[in-house]
């Protein structure tokens, strides 16, 4: 286990993607630096992405 404190969180808001926190998500800086025990919302948001880049 571990934890981590983020310098671009701010009040449950990303400054850097200008929006809602999602940890590991693409542009995060943790993007391929750390896995994460619960990363389902992730994989979620991956295939949603997925699937609108094919229409």
């Amino acid at each position: 286990m571990g934890s981590w404190e983020c310098s671009h969180l701010i009040d449950k808001k990303c400054e850097l993607l200008k929006k809602e926190c999602m940890p590991g998500e693409k542009g995060c800086v943790l993007y391929g630096k750390a896995k994460f025990a619960n990363a389902s919302y992730l994989n979620e948001t991956y295939k949603k992405r997925a699937k609108s880049k094919k229409r």
